[in-house]
């Protein structure tokens, strides 16, 4: 690659697919999206209320599908109907100490979103040119001494919660449908 960084002109026009786009950084990554010219659509978790702060100011230029990631069929309809070539794979249940009071509840959201996310992009996405997968800094946990510092992406992990877990593992489901699957997968 020229650069990891595509000139902004590689997003006009393209099918970009944001899971947990009422987030933190999937709600600025649509907002810059919408302005480099992407068609942005994005999955919400079905809430109580449909109120989502953080797109607010955008919502009449997404199309928002509200599922459960962790329904397989919910995911296989949304990306039937948009044929992504991007699809950003951010949503997760990211608060570690929810991890740690639900460990089972918080690492099969994550584990499972991200594997039905995968299954389906391989099925459905025709136009897939890439899937991102959102992991985290923590998997690395914590330095046994100071010649571990800086930590590398060679650095041992060391899961400190469940959270930590499930983002180890959504990392090794985009790796094996990399190199099993030929699914161009970017890890973050």
């Amino acid at each position: 690659n020229k650069s990891t960084k595509p000139d902004i002109s590689f997003w006009k026009d393209k099918r970009v697919l944001i899971t947990g786009i009422a987030g933190c950084a999937g709600s600025h990554l649509a907002e810059r999206l919408i302005k480099y010219g992407a068609d942005v659509h994005g999955v919400v978790r079905k809430h109580a209320s449909p109120i989502y702060l953080n797109i607010n100011h955008i919502i009449n230029s997404l199309k928002i599908f509200v599922i459960d990631l962790t329904e397989l069929d919910s995911i296989e309809n949304v990306i039937k109907k948009v044929d992504p070539h991007v699809i950003f794979h951010l949503a997760a249940e990211s608060s570690a100490t929810v991890s740690v009071d639900e460990p089972k509840r918080s690492f099969y959201n994550n584990v499972e979103s991200t594997y039905n996310t995968f299954i389906a992009a391989r099925k459905y996405a025709n136009s897939l040119e890439g899937l991102q997968v959102a992991c985290s800094s923590e998997q690395y946990g914590y330095f046994k001494d100071f010649n571990e510092i800086p930590m590398k992406e060679t650095s041992p992990l060391r899961p400190l919660h469940p959270y930590t877990l499930s983002k180890i593992t959504a990392e090794y489901i985009a790796k094996m449908y990399h190199d099993v699957y030929g699914i161009p997968s970017v890890i973050t």
